[in-house]
């Protein structure tokens, strides 16, 4: 779950490459079910919740969410089906026993299909320095002009997760084109963009009643 924009990235994996999964992903904290201790593999330097077995019930799980989101959930979503259900509503419950409110602001759920991105394996990540290094100096960091913080998350993403789509690389460098074409229209924007607060963040604030 990305609390900053209010998403929740689902996905499948095997056994085998769950660790794997997990160090690509570089979570915060981990949460899985007290059915599945000591039967994946998991990191030592990333906190683990455990949690209980009912609470993956899939029957109140399609209820919840159908609440929620509506009957068509799976298809405004594009999810491939309702056993991920268990698993998102899990999360959802966790997040309110934890914040101690309700969790209005999460209002996309995205699947990760692997075949839309390029895989790229945590070892070479690190070997290339996309965005974490010993020196401090790593592509992300490199590249980030961003006029935000906002944009420095999303060009972090885009950076851990590649997309394949040439429709969408096609789209992101027509706007590149457009915005350094006649009038270089990207130095006013970025100008614009600099007097924005964290937009992200403080929806995220609002939602669980911590602005101050």
């Amino acid at each position: 779950v990305n609390f900053a924009s209010g998403e929740i990235w689902c996905s499948k994996t095997t056994q085998e490459k769950v660790l794997e999964t997990i160090l690509k992903i570089a979570p915060a904290e981990i949460l899985i079910s007290s059915k599945q201790i000591g039967k994946i593999p998991l990191p030592k330097d990333i906190a683990v919740s455990i949690i209980d077995e009912w609470e993956y019930d899939l029957v109140t799980a399609q209820s919840i969410m159908a609440n929620i989101w509506e009957e068509h959930y799976l298809f405004k979503f594009g999810l491939p089906d309702k056993n991920c259900t268990a698993t998102i509503v899990s999360l959802i419950n966790y997040l309110k026993s934890t914040q101690g409110t309700e969790i209005r602001h999460i209002q996309n759920i995205r699947w990760f299909r692997s075949e839309d991105f390029l895989q790229v394996d945590n070892t070479s990540k690190q070997h290339l320095e996309v965005v974490n290094s010993n020196n401090k100096h790593n592509l992300w960091d490199t590249l980030d002009k961003c006029a935000t913080p906002m944009g420095s998350r999303m060009l972090k993403d885009w950076l851990n997760n590649p997309i394949k789509k040439i429709s969408i690389i096609d789209s992101r460098l027509n706007r590149i084109d457009y915005l350094k074409g006649e009038g270089t229209p990207y130095v006013s924007w970025k100008g614009i963009a600099q007097e924005w607060c964290d937009i992200e963040r403080i929806t995220t604030k609002i939602s669980l009643k911590t602005v101050r």
